[in-house]
Parts: structure tokens; sequence; C-alpha cells
């Protein structure tokens, strides 16, 4: 997400497309590679990782399509949601397999459309909502 001040307040029960969370990721094989790339700085999750900001693109209830060229939520294609198979280092990335994810209740896919290099579901796949830690609202951010 841009840089900037963000305002988190506590978050909406059920989460809703499109807001901005706060989220710690589960310790995860994925995650911890993630952060030994430096993909998650250190922080203040278990595991001493950092907490994500990131929008929510799907939650219970939505369909997401995924494939090697793009991602699609309830058949809308999501703006950059291509995976990519090498990181800026030339690393080989492991994305989530192609196919048809129905998100299970209590589930969230997050993606930064704004950004194809973004670390998100395209590779770690869904997450718990109960890992969101709450909404992000953006009071100056940098475009």
């Amino acid at each position: 997400m841009p840089e900037g001040l963000w305002q988190v307040t506590a978050a909406h029960r059920p989460l809703r497309r499109g807001e901005i969370v706060v989220v710690c990721l589960p310790q995860t094989a994925m995650t911890r590679e993630a952060a030994s790339r430096g993909y998650i700085p250190a922080g203040t999750c278990s595991g001493g990782l950092a907490p994500l900001l990131k929008p929510v693109a799907a939650v219970s209830g939505d369909v997401v399509m995924v494939s090697a060229a793009s991602l699609a939520v309830n058949g809308r294609p999501v703006a950059n949601g291509a995976q990519l198979l090498r990181d800026s280092a030339g690393r080989a990335l492991r994305p989530m397999q192609a196919g048809t994810y129905p998100v299970a209740p209590g589930k969230i896919w997050l993606l930064s459309g704004h950004d194809p290099r973004s670390f998100d579901s395209r590779y770690f796949g869904p997450v718990p909502a109960a890992a969101v830690q709450g909404v992000a609202h953006p009071l100056w951010v940098l475009r």
C-alpha cells in the first residue's frame, strides 16, 4: 500500500471486499520463506513478523479463479492479478496453483492490485479473517 499515515480501527465483522486491513499472516513455510527473502519485515506478529497492510479482494461466499495470467473474483478480473514466477531478485516464486477456489467461511483473500509485485494471496492463499488486526483508513498517503 502507499506509504503514508493510516488510521487503524477495529475490524468490521464481516469484512467487506475493498477494505484495507492490517493482518498478521499465519506461520507457514511460505511466510517463513517470505520473511527470509525480505518480503515481510520483522515486527510484532507471532514469529516476529510485521503485520501487513492489504486490501481484501474476496470474502466468504466469493469464488476466486486463479491462473498464471490473471486472478478473478466472482468472474471479474482483478487489475494486476497475474502471478509472477520470479521475484525482483530473480528467485523462483511458488504461486497458488491454477484453479477455482470458493472462499470458505472465516477466510479472506488479500490482493494488492495496485502493485503487481505484491506478496499476497496469489502466493500464500486465503487467510483467516481472525488474523485481521484492524481496518486501515488513509489519512495522508503518497500516490
